[in-house]
């Protein structure tokens, strides 16, 4: 195998690898809604506390995105992505085999702060393995694989729960996120580097390696975003469009549905999967279409403006995704 297609394939590995982290990420974000009713039941919790179990996730989610970025640039993506696995795995089983409240909020905080680090990650790991030409594209592909965890979360979910249980389901979940911190230990390079491999830009023949930034660079680049006032209307407009959405999505849509005008339970989830479902088929529509219409000469500015306006979005979206 030459150069050119190892680089290609790992790439690719590492990057598939990555993702389907992301998917348990986004299924643990999607499955309490589906549970809402079991948990509510087993565990007498009312409405609020319900509210606030699923909030705990967000809460941890949000906090964590500052010391993501530090672990991404210290550790690195595979330790990072490593770890994070572990504890979301561990979150998972303490949920599953939950004995009272208290511990079940426990296993929701580990999920939530495991699976914390993925997303920053990837985005680390992209700037490393793919150019800034197709940093659009595959920020877009990233989250429609990931919205597939979000798809999973509704009618398997709910399939699966009613022929075993949710601690099953929980547990199951578990298992894969265990999985998947072992495949990142072995296989994940945060650079080409790490493989004795060149950099994408010395591939095509530029010597000047623009992924491979410093701090300086990054506090430069986040200075750009700072004082750029598109960032903010970017932010505070998809805010507003998620925070109804995935308090939709994630937590309340299904009972909703079900409480108020009288569907079964798999019907309604088969039409929250059908949103979930249009908005990762958006997010590769819309990141294709950002690589496409982008002027040739792309500056860095433009690219850091990207990455941290997607994070922002990102961020803002898992702190109100539990709005009651």
């Amino acid at each position: 195998m030459n150069i050119n297609k190892k680089f290609k394939y790992y790439r690719w590995l590492i990057w598939g690898i990555l993702v389907s982290a992301y998917v348990i990420s986004q299924f643990h974000r999607n499955a309490i809604g589906v549970l809402r009713e079991d948990l509510m039941i087993e565990f007498g919790l009312s409405s609020t506390l319900f509210a606030s179990l699923a909030a705990t996730y967000s809460y941890s989610y949000m906090i964590m995105q500052i010391p993501t970025g530090l672990l991404a640039d210290s550790l690195g993506a595979k330790k990072t992505v490593t770890i994070g696995s572990i504890v979301a795995g561990i979150g998972s089983f303490t949920m599953g085999f939950a004995p009272n409240v208290v511990v079940l909020f426990m296993g929701r905080l580990l999920v939530g702060l495991g699976v914390s680090v993925i997303f920053v990650c990837i985005l680390k790991t992209q700037s490393q393995w793919f150019s800034a030409s197709e940093f659009g594209t595959m920020a877009g592909l990233t989250l429609f694989i990931g919205g597939l965890g979000g798809v999973l979360a509704q009618t398997p979910l709910t399939v699966m729960v009613s022929m075993f249980s949710w601690r099953f389901s929980f547990g199951v979940m578990g298992i894969t996120g265990l999985i998947i911190a072992l495949l990142c230990h072995v296989f994940v390079r945060n650079k080409p580097s790490d493989m004795g491999l060149p950099s994408f830009e010395a591939l095509e023949g530029n010597t000047s390696n623009d992924s491979n930034v410093g701090k300086s660079f990054l506090m430069k680049g986040l200075a750009v975003v700072l004082r750029n006032p598109n960032t903010w209307a970017a932010i505070i407009t998809f805010s507003g469009f998620t925070a109804a959405l995935s308090s939709f999505s994630a937590v309340w849509g299904r009972s909703y549905m079900v409480d108020v005008y009288g569907i079964s339970k798999v019907d309604a989830s088969n039409y929250i999967m059908i949103v979930v479902l249009g908005l990762a088929l958006g997010s590769v529509a819309i990141g294709k279409l950002s690589d496409t219409i982008k002027k040739e000469k792309t500056t860095y500015d433009n690219f850091w403006i990207s990455k941290y306006c997607l994070l922002g979005y990102h961020c803002v979206c898992q702190r109100w995704q539990t709005t009651d």
